[in-house]
Order: structure tokens, then sequence, then C-alpha cells
């Protein structure tokens, strides 16, 4: 019936502890800091993961370019011309050279290909290829053959 005052201070903070069921202000910061940190981070990772894929892609881009224009020099479809830029983007240029290799009889034709926005320079590619040296027959596969590096 009558109950000691330590009993009766022990059941009103029992009874206090179980009634409160939110969190303090406090806890509620807290949380929220360590998500705003946690979503920081994160937006870091996926802005770094974005320009390395737009790089890559550049690179990729670059690469295919410039193996399509070494082909086409090596058909016989391009000529004419040591330079020039793409038909489909313009903001891609390509140039090509020949110069003597160190095996006899052949020459090292180099295509470059790279992207003429400062932001994008990285996007660069070069392909060497040895081809054979017929400067002194009738047909030449490359415009360059008669002129340029090579003498």
């Amino acid at each position: 019936m009558f109950r000691s005052r330590d009993n009766c201070l022990a059941h009103l903070t029992a009874q206090s502890a179980s009634a409160r069921s939110g969190l303090s202000l406090l806890e509620v910061l807290i949380a929220f800091v360590l998500l705003t940190g946690a979503l920081a981070a994160l937006g870091q990772r996926v802005s770094v993961g974005v320009t390395a894929a737009t790089r890559l892609q550049d690179e990729t881009d670059a690469a295919l370019r410039c193996e399509s224009v070494l082909n086409m020099i090596l058909s016989g479809a391009e000529t004419n011309r040591t330079r020039g830029p793409f038909a489909d983007d313009p903001a891609w240029l390509w140039t090509s050279g020949t110069q003597q290799s160190n095996v006899a009889g052949m020459l090292e034709l180099t295509v470059t290909v790279q992207h003429s926005d400062q932001q994008r320079k990285a996007a660069r590619c070069s392909l060497v290829r040895l081809v054979r040296d017929d400067r002194d027959a009738s047909t030449k596969t490359h415009s360059q053959f008669s002129r340029g590096n090579a003498k």
C-alpha cells in the first residue's frame, strides 16, 4: 500500500524512461551530420567516376577515328590530304605524316587524331605503321610518299 520513497522514485524514473520513445534534438543533429557527410563523399565519388568515364569515352573515340583514317590511307581512299577534320564531327582533327624507318625499304606512316576542344585535349591517339616505300613505283598509296618528310 505505502511505498517507500526510494521505491517510488525508482518507479517514476522507470515510467519516464519508458514513456520517452522519441529522439532528442542532439541525436537528430548527429544523424543529420553523418548522413550529409556520407552523401557528400558519395557525390564526390560519382563526380570522379563520371569524369573518368567521359575521358575514357573520348580516348576510345580517338582510337577508333585514328584507326579509321589509317585504314583509309592504306586502302588509297585518302590520297589528297595530310590533315583535316572528320565529316561527322569537325571538332575531331587528324594529321598524317611519313618518315624513314630503321627497316630498309619501309616508311613509318604516323596518323594522329585529337579533339580541338581545349577541355578534351587529352583525347588524342597516334598510330604508327610500317608501309612499303613505293616512291619509285608508278602508283603511290599515299600522297606524302611523293612529298613531305619522305624524300
